[in-house]
């Protein structure tokens, strides 16, 4: 079974935050797996190629690590996240194990995102959340940035109550992978998925013929470029990216096929995005939707999950 769903915290927090008005701040760890220090272990390895390996002895030379490598980005996350919640006296989602968040006595907060080295927070505590960046600034190596790209998505804040998301950047990128010779050549797309699309997958299912390691990897890169945009701000590919991905280790070229419009229909259409609007009627309110297809062989679920009229949630199964 395939599963599609994006982070319902990071878009969550996005409906929050045009409800309550608060203003966005994005920042970039520089060398973020170099900054990892909450570990008491010592991590020996041989010399890598091309480096000396033995002493004036003939003793082979043993390294010891001053800095985590093989588990870098766990020890980062350690040190990032004790020092949020002991210094800083954030709180760590029980949703999320990268969503911290922090409220003051006179009710305002700010929320904060963590992906590996990229940051994003929300705050209704503008003094608050000013001096909180300038502490973190000092006790880590960061870069504030405009915050208008995060994690793939474009990231337009157009008022206090609005925000706009889209994969405009992502996607032109994917095009110039995958398609380097461009969209122009196809027909204009309505909607992602191919209408045979079970028809092909049930094919190549029953099928499972030997694929070539070159056509394999090229129906891996697309199909794997195209799931990063439904966990993001493209929730209408979802559907479509999860049936190609079940067919990841026996591909077919009808299959590639359905990738290849997928890609063109999201390129042709970069501008939709997830739009949350604070001042829609019961904008504070979650509202849920789901339904199946109720395929006799291979059911697939889907659900959306929506605050301040955009999807924060949303799934494929």
């Amino acid at each position: 079974v395939f599963a599609l769903g994006n982070s319902p915290l990071r878009l969550y927090g996005c409906g929050a935050a045009v409800c309550k008005r608060a203003r966005r701040r994005g920042l970039d760890v520089t060398g973020a797996y170099l900054q990892g220090t909450f570990t008491n272990k010592i991590v020996y390895c041989r010399a890598p190629p091309d480096c000396r390996e033995y002493d004036e002895r003939g003793v082979e030379m043993i390294w010891a690590l001053v800095r985590p490598l093989y588990d870098a980005g766990r020890i980062w996350y350690n040190t990032f996240s004790h020092w949020l919640m002991v210094e800083e006296q954030f709180y760590r989602s029980d949703g999320d194990p990268c969503h911290f968040f922090k409220q003051f006595d006179d009710g305002t907060d700010i929320q904060l995102d963590l992906y590996v080295d990229d940051g994003s927070t929300f705050d209704t505590n503008q003094k608050e959340c000013d001096a909180f960046y300038e502490r973190m600034a000092a006790a880590f190596k960061i870069t504030l940035d405009d915050g208008e790209y995060f994690l793939g998505m474009d990231v337009f804040c157009i008022s206090p109550t609005e925000i706009k998301l889209t994969n405009d950047t992502y996607i032109m990128a994917l095009v110039a992978r995958e398609l380097p010779q461009g969209i122009e050549k196809y027909r204009t797309f309505y909607t992602p998925c191919d209408p045979r699309i079970m028809e092909y997958y049930e094919a190549a299912l029953n099928a499972k013929c030997e694929v070539h390691p070159t056509f394999m990897r090229r129906y891996r890169a697309l199909v794997g470029g195209l799931a990063w945009l439904a966990p993001t701000a493209r929730p209408d590919t979802m559907y479509m990216t999860g049936i190609c991905a079940r067919a990841y280790t026996f591909p077919t070229e009808e299959l590639y096929g359905c990738g290849v419009r997928g890609l063109v229909y999201v390129a042709q259409t970069r501008g939709i995005g997830i739009r949350f609007d604070g001042t829609t009627a019961d904008a504070r309110v979650l509202k849920a939707a789901s339904d199946s297809d109720w395929n006799e062989k291979h059911s697939t679920s889907g659900g959306c999950v929506r605050l301040a009229g955009g999807c924060c949630l949303g799934v494929s199964r």
